[in-house]
């Protein structure tokens, strides 16, 4: 989410964009619109998660997600914020969306952010960034900070394929 963050702080200060940037484990921001399939803000980070049941999702730790939405306050990382503000969370401006550089996403099947990140994803191409989603099946939240898990040279040798192809490198 830094990362998506930066973008839009980087078009706002007129900033030159880099070649390509990777949202990893994250999304582009909260979804604050509603849509048939979408319900209005859906991000455990932001305050709004349900469990499949519906009801509101407390985490079961301090300061996770409260069931209040954005406009009842955000707690943790956002606290304060304006989820509108494109500073605070780009995807809720195809505007600034749209001048993202080609974008690397990489979430896990069983990582919180699994939601956020398709849907950025979905956003990203629909505002005609070059954004490529690679989901890890059976994998949580940060997985590749563990060398450990196989999975996670896969997901080293991805990242550098990713860049080299898109800065220059063959």
């Amino acid at each position: 989410m830094l990362t998506a963050m930066s973008m839009a702080w980087f078009d706002k200060e007129k900033i030159p964009m880099p070649g390509a940037i990777g949202i990893f484990c994250a999304g582009a921001g909260t979804a604050m619109e509603e849509t048939p399939t979408i319900p209005r803000l859906r991000s455990a980070r932001c305050g709004n998660a349900r469990d499949a049941a519906g009801r509101p999702w407390r985490g079961g730790r301090k300061g996770a997600a409260t069931g209040r939405g954005a406009a009842a306050g955000r707690g943790g990382y956002l606290g304060g914020t304006d989820p509108n503000d494109p500073l605070v969370s780009p995807l809720n401006s195809p505007q600034v969306l749209a001048k993202f550089p080609p974008t690397l996403m990489i979430t896990a099947t069983r990582g919180m952010e699994l939601s956020g990140a398709v849907y950025s994803h979905a956003q990203l191409v629909k505002a005609g960034v070059d954004a490529r989603l690679n989901v890890f099946e059976g994998l949580f939240h940060g997985f590749f900070y563990n060398p450990d898990v196989p999975e996670s040279r896969d997901c080293y040798a991805l990242i550098v394929k990713y860049f080299d192809r898109q800065l220059g490198r063959k």
